[in-house]
């Protein structure tokens, strides 16, 4: 839906619009915005001093915080996603 109205925004001004390969750098550039904000929702989270707001960010972020990128893609891929089954 935000992805059809920024292309239209974004293409309606172009005469010809742009060529593919842009199209899929827009997209992957509001993939990547849309990462970042869902980012800094747990270290925004850990400043108010109410608990119960307070702990399961701090439990997720000490989690995170000092793992290796490899190490969390295979607990999301052999623990999060482990009952999953893909359609092939």
């Amino acid at each position: 839906m935000w992805r059809e109205r920024v292309q239209q925004a974004l293409l309606d001004p172009l005469p010809n619009g742009l060529p593919p390969g842009w199209v899929m750098l827009l997209h992957g550039l509001g993939d990547t915005l849309m990462i970042a904000a869902l980012a800094i929702v747990p270290g925004v989270l850990r400043m108010p001093r109410r608990v119960w707001i307070n702990w399961p960010a701090r439990l997720y972020v000490e989690l995170i915080h000092g793992r290796p990128v490899l190490v969390q893609l295979f607990i999301i891929n052999f623990i999060v996603f482990a009952g999953v089954q893909a359609d092939k």
